[in-house]
């Protein structure tokens, strides 16, 4: 699977025509999946612009052959979905350090113990404008602040990592090319629930 380019994804964004993104959990694809058997799949998808794919939740897709293959399915077949860095969310959201910091804080608020890390590890008590360098509180915030659960690949499940990034990279569409009029389609099913929300 392709990672965009943050530059690539910044072109497209601010283009003055509005775009339809959908931005897909994990548990979204393995749905995809099974009702691909019986309906159409890519008759829908082909309705959006561009379908992301956050790399926390793509770590999460390669435990299974099966979502890899499939998103390789739809990608070879003309739909555009992409995998995006979170490393890139800084240029992308135009370098406003504090804006990012506050959106995860505000993503995590419900998950105690996550928020609690925030405040205490990366603010540390200090103006905002002290804070580290992104780079350096998200791999503090990665590695050490969700929690992590082995799994039998070998990988580190990170709870909560997939759906805080969903909920980021939303916000930075929503908030930073706001006059494009984008329509920002989340999707991430869990429990044999579909949540969709539309921005």
């Amino acid at each position: 699977m392709e990672i965009i380019q943050v530059k690539k994804l910044i072109e497209i964004l601010s283009s003055s025509t509005p775009k339809k993104i959908g931005i897909l959990g994990n548990n979204t694809i393995s749905f995809l999946i099974n009702v691909s058997e019986y309906i159409c799949i890519e008759k829908i998808l082909t309705n959006y612009d561009l379908l992301l794919i956050p790399n926390w939740i793509y770590e999460e897709v390669r435990d299974s052959k099966g979502r890899v293959g499939y998103i390789e399915k739809i990608f070879n077949r003309g739909i555009k979905i992409f995998a995006i860095d979170e490393r890139g969310y800084e240029k992308l959201i135009n370098y406003r350090a504090i804006w990012l910091y506050k959106f995860f804080l505000y993503s995590s608020y419900k998950i105690g113990e996550l928020k609690s890390f925030i405040k205490r590890y990366i603010e540390k008590g200090q103006p905002l404008e002290e804070l580290e360098d992104y780079q350096v509180w998200l791999n503090l915030l990665y590695y050490n602040g969700f929690e992590g659960k082995m799994l039998r690949n070998g990988r580190m499940k990170k709870k909560n990592a997939g759906e805080i990034s969903i909920s980021i990279l939303s916000l930075i569409i929503s908030y930073i090319y706001f006059k494009a009029n984008h329509t920002i389609t989340i999707s991430q099913g869990k429990r044999m629930k579909n949540n969709i929300l539309l921005f």
